[in-house]
């Protein structure tokens, strides 16, 4: 006999309830009420990533030429730092404060000693997340640093994992937002460690790998792509180095990594690396000098005024280029 009754069964096509669309919070690339991974190896700068993705986020401003959705007001973000927090909260304090006032809030993950280890770890977390989400409004974007670091004692090996990520889905509903949740790539391998219940449960996955052509980049590529039709794209980013006005007991700055874009999202990123245009453009110029504006030759490469002035500070270490007074004079034959 069928112990069912008719509530068991869904109409395909139903004008009221059912399937729905999901609305992006970065243009075609993650979801709201969706869930990312983003697999990195140690020293990528996955978490400077995310740092910088929520105050690209807050701020309105686009990520990797990709737009921010319009209709969702001020963007608030959700910072749950399980690894590091007194170092997230520096990177937070290289941007304007008044930006990130009551719009990015960092979990005092301190107060949680099985951090998202068991279902009533996470259950409480849940319940917390959600009365600040009743008080003050959504979480547009929550993050996760790092899956490891917030499971201590689970056997990474074991489905506990791919539990964890469907709790963060099970948030970002919830909170109307998108959960990015960090995590460390496999020795020797192409994906993410642990369970292939992590990588199954998430919706979009970001693979970040140390550019092969130039060891100070680094590219951010999507490996899985469940709900917008960009799998594959990448993003070329390095590292740079933010300074505060305080020095430490040597006379030196106090310093956090900053993200500087080299690209926007493409499925081609192979092109010649900041550095390399920098020397080509230089080469180039009458008697191989460059005495202009960094700022404009930074728009004109489309790359960070950072950028460039690192970059020139390389060449002229590594013996391709002499600088005397503001002039940068190339040194290697021309081809």
């Amino acid at each position: 006999e069928n112990t069912f009754d008719d509530g068991l069964f869904l109409p395909l096509f139903d004008e009221n309830e059912g399937a729905v669309f999901v609305e992006p919070l970065v243009e075609d690339i993650i979801g709201l009420g969706a869930t990312s991974l983003m697999v990195a190896s140690e020293n990528v700068g996955k978490s400077a990533l995310a740092v910088d993705l929520c105050h690209k986020l807050v701020t309105g401003q686009t990520w990797g030429g990709k737009r921010v959705h319009p209709g969702l007001g001020q963007i608030r973000a959700l910072y749950c730092a399980f690894e590091g927090i007194n170092s997230v909260r520096m990177r937070f304090r290289q941007f304007n404060r008044a930006e990130l006032d009551g719009a990015v809030d960092l979990l005092d993950t301190t107060q949680i000693p099985q951090a998202l280890a068991t279902a009533e770890a996470r259950q409480g977390v849940f319940e917390a997340i959600k009365l600040h989400v009743e008080e003050y409004g959504n979480y547009h974007l929550i993050v996760v640093d790092t899956l490891a670091e917030a499971t201590p004692g689970l056997d990474e090996n074991s489905t506990d994992l791919g539990a964890v990520i469907s709790w963060t889905k099970q948030v970002a509903t919830m909170a109307g937002g998108h959960c990015l949740v960090i995590h460390h790539r496999a020795k020797a391998s192409q994906g993410s460690r642990g369970h292939t219940s992590v990588p199954g449960a998430a919706d979009t996955i970001f693979l970040v790998d140390p550019d092969p052509k130039d060891d100070a980049a680094a590219i951010l590529r999507i490996s899985k792509q469940r709900d917008f039709p960009t799998k594959g794209l990448k993003l070329r980013f390095e590292i740079g180095c933010h300074e505060f006005p305080q020095k430490n007991v040597f006379g030196s700055p106090y310093t956090v990594p900053v993200v500087e874009y080299t690209s926007e999202f493409a499925y081609d990123v192979d092109g010649p690396t900041a550095r390399e245009r920098i020397v080509e453009y230089i080469a180039g110029e009458p008697n191989g000098e460059f005495s202009g504006s960094q700022k404009a030759l930074a728009e004109l490469l489309e790359v960070s005024q950072k950028t460039v002035s690192r970059k020139l500070a390389d060449l002229v270490a590594d013996g391709e280029l002499q600088k005397i007074g503001k002039t940068y004079k190339f040194l290697l034959p021309k081809e």
